[in-house]
């Protein structure tokens, strides 16, 4: 079997225990059961990063670094590396303030190292869908150069022991997820422990690879997908767990997937 068979495989065992990803917005109990669910798998990340005591987060495309403030601000020593593309949102991020142990940077993360275009929308209510790649069909955007950097080199301004696999990867970069983990070989070989990203099943953005390609890549390097949201139509997150801490959490895995299946069947 190759590797696009084996990740075709995990998506469809993935799709079959929730349906089809997505409910436009929180209204009704679909709605709100697909909510909850996103709140549960943000808990099931900060629980397995707990669980095997995680050193640093590594947070891309972070906006306002809200995974990265509350890893920091709940105590026992952990860290944070905070990247954000848009220098208004990274600036306007740091003027509300920055914990100690977190390091709020402006990059892009991708394979092409060196400045790039970035399509950061104009009204302030998208600014999240602010990408190096155009979203299909939004020309609301001023067009500006950021640097850019690989997810290697984002790797070393880490300060957690480069020599273990102590790192959590939290990435939400709209549609580029793909290019961001190809930028990132030695540290997903390496380091990452634990890999939180928002894949899409439609390729909303110009150039973007569909949630089949995304498994397919984590495979390659080692990640077992382990639990899965259904939050938006063409976007869901996926938690994967590299395969030499899969024993570990398993029991806290197992409870999760009996409370989401007994939440799914009523």
């Amino acid at each position: 079997m190759d590797a696009t068979q084996s990740a075709m495989l995990w998506y469809k065992t993935l799709l079959s225990e929730l349906g089809s990803a997505a409910h436009i917005g929180i209204e009704g109990p679909a709605g709100r059961r697909a909510k909850r669910r996103v709140d549960a798998l943000i808990e099931l990340f900060f629980g397995i990063s707990k669980e095997l005591d995680l050193a640093e987060l590594l947070e891309i495309g972070a906006n306002n670094a809200e995974t990265s403030r509350r890893l920091v601000t709940t105590g026992n020593e952990k860290h944070a590396l905070a990247i954000e593309a848009s220098p208004t949102v990274c600036e306007r991020t740091k003027a509300n303030g920055i914990p100690d142990k977190l390091n709020l940077v402006n990059y892009a993360i991708g394979t092409k190292a060196g400045n790039i275009t970035f399509y950061s929308p104009n009204d302030p209510y998208y600014s999240v869908w602010g990408s190096t790649s155009k979203r299909r069909g939004f020309d609301d955007v001023t067009e500006i150069q950021v640097p850019m950097i690989t997810m290697d080199q984002a790797g070393e301004k880490l300060v957690s022991n480069p020599n273990q696999r102590n790192i959590a990867i939290w990435a939400d970069v709209e549609g580029m997820v793909l290019d961001v983990l190809n930028s990132g070989p030695l540290l997903l070989d390496n380091r990452v422990a634990l890999v939180y990203v928002e894949v899409n099943d439609i390729n909303a953005y110009e150039n973007s690879a569909n949630s089949v390609k995304v498994i397919e890549k984590l495979l390659m390097h080692g990640f077992i997908p382990v639990a899965r949201d259904n939050e938006f139509h063409d976007a869901w997150n996926l938690l994967a767990l590299h395969k030499s801490y899969f024993d570990a959490p398993r029991e806290t895995l197992l409870r999760w997937i009996y409370n989401e299946t007994r939440e799914i069947t009523g």
